[in-house]
């Protein structure tokens, strides 16, 4: 066993070495496909978390506006004689009852500047609001401030809200319990009728963590797709050789077909070559079981074919030729045969046939031949052929003796005046 095994491996080691190769290919090419997905999904799942924030940031905001405007109309309602400065202390003590009370996920939370100045420069704004230093509460900003990393936040922010009445905004400080920088992300929105910029931001760290967990979950998804790719891909090569190789057989099988009937058709009748007759010969000599019907075989050749190629030329001559095999095909069995054993001689093989029949096998070729009407060159010219039939005698193995035994007949039908058959059993 192991020896077929070594044998089959060392047959088949060229194939064995493309498929590894492919496969280190293809393993290679997916491990990078598989980076690249991987990375793609983590960069997605950031703009979605990003996006997700956004919108929850500028939901948080307008509805801290909304209220504000709900509130400034009930008091304008409730104490029309108040003054704008008492309404605007209601306001902001609304304000910071609400901001110091909602502290969001994250350590997130809103915070409030007063803008004094919408030209910038130092106290241009004041902080109002601010749950995470309370102590920061009234101090005076400046444009010319940067942040962690040397943006001028503020400026930025001034002029967003100056332009649009709100914007989205990264800003880097450093955190208060660390001299680590952080990022935020800001959205910071103008309640224009006392000058205050309400903002909210998130760390984006944390959504970098949301990221990062997507990228977790969809790893083992993304493994198994690049996984089940290498396999398809591997089985579409094994696939592929296979078909190549069974291509190749049924190219062999067709050349070896090609080169067997060159070596078995006479090319210009039609009919089987000498070695082809001579093939079916010994087969059916040597094979023949007792009790068969008997193997009948024919030796036949033109009449005066010699004259005919003289009178007419070579041309004519092979019609001639091409014509009795027509003729003599018609009127046998797809199961009989003919040959073409050299010149105008031809042999025939009847099976499974009996002796007594062989008369009639014989009357209905010359008739079939006798009915040709040979062209050739503007030449119209008729033929008749001469025939000799014998069997295969019981315990027979010697198919020569056979064929001589016809052509023994087929020269008694010449002497008694051609166009005839003779039978000797």
């Amino acid at each position: 066993m192991w020896k077929k095994l070594r044998k089959l491996l060392k047959k088949q080691r060229g194939g064995l070495l493309r498929l590894f190769l492919l496969s280190v290919l293809v393993f290679a090419l997916t491990f990078c496909e598989y980076r690249w997905l991987v990375g793609s999904v983590a960069e997605i799942a950031y703009s979605d978390a990003v996006e997700l924030q956004k919108q929850q940031l500028e939901r948080t905001v307008e509805s801290y506006i909304g209220m504000l405007r709900d509130r400034e109309n009930a008091f304008r309602t409730l104490y029309p004689e108040e003054s704008e400065e008492a309404l605007r202390g209601r306001l902001l003590r609304e304000l910071k009852r609400r901001a110091y009370r909602e502290v969001y996920e994250d350590d997130t939370y809103v915070w409030v500047n007063e803008i004094l100045n919408y030209e910038g420069g130092d106290g241009f704004a004041v902080r109002i609001v601010h749950p995470a230093q309370k102590n920061m509460e009234g101090t005076l900003l400046s444009t010319e401030t940067r942040d962690a990393c040397g943006k001028p936040s503020n400026l930025i922010a001034l002029e967003g809200v100056k332009k649009s009445g709100a914007l989205f905004q990264e800003c880097d400080f450093l955190r208060l319990r660390s001299a680590e920088i952080g990022r935020k992300l800001i959205y910071s929105k103008l309640y224009a009728d006392y000058g205050w910029v309400i903002c909210m931001g998130v760390n984006l760290e944390n959504i970098d963590f949301y990221a990062e967990a997507a990228r977790s979950r969809i790893r083992p998804v993304i493994l198994l797709g690049t996984a089940g790719l290498e396999l398809l891909l591997v089985s579409a090569f094994v696939y592929l050789s296979l078909q190549r190789k069974r291509l190749e057989q049924e190219h062999y099988l067709r050349e070896q077909k090609l080169l067997t009937d060159e070596l078995n058709l006479d090319h210009l009748t039609g009919a089987g070559s000498r070695r082809y007759g001579e093939m079916l010969l010994r087969g059916r000599t040597e094979h023949r079981k007792p009790g068969e019907n008997a193997v009948i075989v024919m030796v036949a050749d033109i009449d005066r074919f010699k004259t005919v190629n003289d009178l007419y030329g070579h041309e004519a001559g092979d019609a001639a030729l091409c014509a009795f095999v027509k003729a003599v095909k018609s009127v046998i069995r797809t199961t009989d045969t003919i040959s073409r054993f050299g010149g105008d001689e031809f042999v025939g093989i009847f099976t499974g046939s009996r002796t007594e029949g062989i008369g009639r096998i014989g009357d209905k070729i010359l008739a079939a031949v006798r009915d040709i009407e040979v062209s050739a060159k503007g030449q119209r010219f008729r033929i008749t052929c001469s025939i000799g039939f014998t069997a295969l005698r019981q315990g027979e193995k010697d198919y020569e003796e056979l064929l001589k035994r016809a052509d023994t007949a087929l020269y008694q039908a010449k002497e008694r005046g051609r166009d005839r058959y003779e039978i000797l059993l």
